[in-house]
């Protein structure tokens, strides 16, 4: 394991932890607004709450999941291709999910500069600052993951 591997690991596993911490209050959140509305009480803004969690929540655990390589593969159709067309085709699949992630966290980074801290949500005026803010970061995080991917399949030979 190389440095910057060491680097990435010891990034992602804090983001790791807030993700499932995200999943978790979202899990208590809609649990309880389950529960309350037995009672004709439902909690006002749990929609809008779990929306933003997830968003920083989602990125978090993707980026994770993309360095420790647990994402979703055709395998029925990839393990009938040579070795070496496996390995074109990972590498492919890399290339395309850096420029998709790039290209969506950059969108990110210039919503995020144009709008800021200014809009928030309708019933319980929360910011959509903080969660653009985490999940610009697990964006990032997830394309130079992809980049680092493609440089590591094609030096390994992995597929």
């Amino acid at each position: 394991m190389n440095l910057f591997e060491r680097i990435l690991g010891k990034v992602a596993s804090p983001m790791a932890v807030i993700a499932i911490g995200c999943f978790l209050i979202i899990m208590v959140i809609v649990t309880l607004n389950v529960i309350t509305r037995v009672f004709n009480v439902p909690i006002p803004g749990v929609y809008e709450l779990t929306a933003l969690i997830m968003m920083g929540g989602g990125a978090l655990a993707l980026a994770y999941a993309a360095l420790h390589r647990s994402n979703v593969e055709i395998e029925m159709v990839k393990e009938r291709l040579p070795k070496k067309a496996q390995k074109v085709l990972k590498i492919f699949s890399w290339i395309l999910s850096t420029l998709l992630w790039a290209v969506v966290c950059w969108q990110s980074i210039r919503i995020l500069v144009q709008k800021g801290f200014s809009e928030h949500t309708e019933v319980i005026r929360a910011p959509y600052g903080p969660s653009r803010i985490i999940y610009t970061l697990g964006l990032a995080f997830l394309a130079i993951i992809c980049a680092y991917n493609i440089v590591k399949t094609t030096k390994e030979g992995k597929p």
